[in-house]
């Protein structure tokens, strides 16, 4: 296990157990004794305040976690990379141009028909990037290109019968 796996498992067994142990005290301070006489008001109170821990609680594990999605992670740009072309049609990519050099490299992906989704993967079969283009729509997918070599390039959604076929390289020189 990587520490990553370890950090992960560690903190949501830590927040399972922080939940069991809030959902254990709710349900001790709320719920009527026979041995009490049943007061609602101290019930109710009981219960408003609980939903106040629980929701602050859970306030504060958003605040905590929602730094650490790509959405609000700062970017360099790609504005003034190398731009390549790649255009889906049942059953065939058209890649132009079809050679980039190692680095920086924007892809510009379009579909002729059906929807695709272009996945690069690079000379040892790792995937770099994808990305889903719908019928008459664009999308942009800025990648880093470390070493030279056939990059190859498959459709990852199902497009029709002969979707397997559906496949191009990119050749990346220094």
């Amino acid at each position: 296990m990587n520490s990553t796996q370890t950090i992960i498992t560690v903190s949501y067994g830590v927040l399972t157990l922080i939940g069991v142990i809030v959902i254990l005290a709710v349900f001790r301070s709320t719920r009527h004794r026979k041995d009490d006489t049943y007061d609602r008001e101290e019930i109710t109170h009981n219960e408003d305040r609980w939903a106040m821990v629980v929701g602050g609680f859970l306030v504060t594990v958003l605040v905590l976690t929602i730094v650490n999605t790509p959405y609000f992670r700062a970017k360099k740009p790609f504005d003034n990379a190398p731009k390549v072309a790649i255009t889906g049609q049942q059953f065939a990519w058209t890649v132009n141009p079809p050679q980039a050099k190692v680095g920086k490299l924007r892809i510009i992906a379009r579909t002729r028909d059906v929807s695709h989704a272009i996945g690069l993967y690079d000379p040892d079969n790792v995937l770099v990037g994808q990305v889903n283009v719908i019928t008459g729509g664009t999308q942009e997918l800025d990648v880093e290109l470390k070493k030279p070599g056939i990059y190859r390039i498959l459709c990852l959604e199902f497009c029709g019968i002969n979707h397997d076929i559906m496949r191009n390289t990119l050749r990346v020189t220094n």
